[in-house]
């Protein structure tokens, strides 16, 4: 099997790689303060992965990979096809990317080999030994659960496809050994494949900041992970306060570096045209009798923040009755039979949920919650008051949304009292959101090209 180790697979398969935006179950199983539970949503997790790899066999497909715009050039960036805009011919996320970059779709849909059962079970051999070393060190808890993730792992046919990625890098990586490997997502199961691979070939493994490196991405957690984690050579983030949080991790310092953000590099010439220390929340606005009142919630991707927004949502309509209040689904997010159901009751007591264009919201001042996304320093950059969503201090994936300073927020922005140079941590400053984006720094690609 070439010169691949078995702990690469390992490092990307659901045993330490779990997607927070899948579900709140699946995110838990990341978690060591949640331990009762875990037997059952690992049983839960297997169904859904083993239901999720017959859909493949029926359909006879397979994730492989493949080039957008050309072949392998200097910047070779991975990322997932949807990240892709095709009618411009170009990827919105890096819009700073010279001629001298490549974008590799890693999930192109292909062929499904007839021998693919003889490869799995040869791949499962392979990384047996790894495993059992691994998991003798755990309790009995762990280790069981440990044995479901991983069959979850090859019954998904998720191990299948990071097979035949591991392959594809390893040979590129040989055939152009000068390359840069940009991943997208800091993360994810292929990004952590690329890193692997990578660290065997001596390649250049590189990864800027994707979005908000909130303290609730446990798939950064690098403390107490009992096996090799395979890390980019560098990874780029846009200011102090995601450097904190990797820090929290365990990250090592020497492997974090500073650019401006790519997928957010529209708002720099908003910030050099402008004064961020002056207020751009006025008093006099917020008190005009004729704006309107609103709460929008604009969750992330992560399920536990969609339920933190629909709880304070009804926690104001409990008080504010006449005030509109919107919930911004993002448009990756996928409602499952029992938040559908949630959506009928939340329009009886009118809290709508909303299609509209984030810049279109903006535009109307709202007072704007989030727990975990980025939209929210988004929000103060346009001048609308923003907030975290106050919890509980510490994450144990059942957070609860700390009514009184949720009131006392609403009544403050109901009075008219939110200033821009507000103390508390919960608020979102157009100046805190010009640091947090890296505005002042240099862009990503003007770094690599040196």
């Amino acid at each position: 099997m070439k010169q691949l180790n078995p702990d690469i697979f390992l490092w990307a398969s659901p045993l330490f790689c779990k997607d927070p935006e899948k579900s709140s179950y699946e995110y838990s199983l990341l978690n060591p303060l949640i331990q009762k539970r875990k037997i059952i949503y690992s049983f839960i997790f297997f169904t859904r992965s083993f239901y999720s790899g017959l859909k493949k066999i029926s359909k006879r497909k397979i994730f492989k990979c493949n080039f957008f715009n050309s072949g392998p050039r200097k910047n070779i960036v991975y990322l997932p096809g949807s990240f892709i805009n095709n009618k411009e011919k170009n990827c919105p996320y890096f819009p700073s990317a010279t001629n001298e970059t490549s974008f590799l779709i890693i999930d192109n849909e292909s062929k499904l080999s007839r021998n693919f059962l003889k490869i799995c079970f040869k791949l499962f051999l392979f990384i047996l030994p790894e495993f059992i070393r691994f998991n003798k060190k755990n309790n009995i808890l762990d280790r069981f659960v440990n044995w479901i993730l991983l069959l979850s792992y090859f019954v998904s046919l998720d191990a299948l496809t990071h097979y035949y990625f591991a392959l594809y890098i390893y040979d590129l990586s040989i055939s152009y050994p000068k390359a840069n490997h940009i991943c997208l997502h800091e993360m994810h199961s292929y990004s952590r494949i690329v890193y692997g691979v990578t660290s065997i070939t001596r390649s250049n493994s590189t990864t800027l900041q994707h979005a908000f490196i909130h303290p609730t991405r446990l798939m950064f957690d690098l403390r107490n992970i009992k096996i090799k984690p395979y890390l980019p050579v560098t990874i780029f983030v846009w200011s102090e306060e995601s450097r904190n949080v990797l820090f929290k991790f365990g990250w090592p310092a020497a492997k974090i570096k500073f650019c401006a953000t790519e997928r957010f590099l529209r708002y720099k010439e908003l910030s050099m045209n402008s004064d961020l220390k002056e207020s751009s929340l006025f008093l006099n606005y917020l008190k005009n009798p004729e704006k309107e009142e609103i709460f929008l919630f604009i969750p992330s991707l992560l399920k536990d923040d969609f339920k933190l927004c629909i709880i304070s949502a009804l926690i104001l309509r409990s008080i504010y009755k006449d005030i509109k209040i919107m919930i911004k689904i993002h448009p990756s997010y996928k409602l499952s039979f029992i938040e559908s159901l949630i959506t009928l009751y939340l329009s009886l007591k009118s809290i709508k949920y909303t299609k509209s264009n984030l810049n279109d919201l903006f535009k109307k001042r709202p007072l704007t919650f989030t727990y975990s996304s980025t939209a929210i320093f988004e929000a103060a950059l346009n001048k609308c008051p923003s907030y975290f969503i106050p919890t509980s201090l510490k994450y144990n994936g059942n957070e609860l949304v700390l009514r009184n300073i949720l009131l006392k927020i609403a009544d403050q922005y109901k009075k008219g009292k939110i200033l821009e140079q507000s103390s508390n941590p919960l608020y979102i400053s157009a100046e805190r959101s010009n640091s947090f984006f890296g505005l002042d720094r240099n862009n990503f690609f003007t770094i690599i090209d040196r």
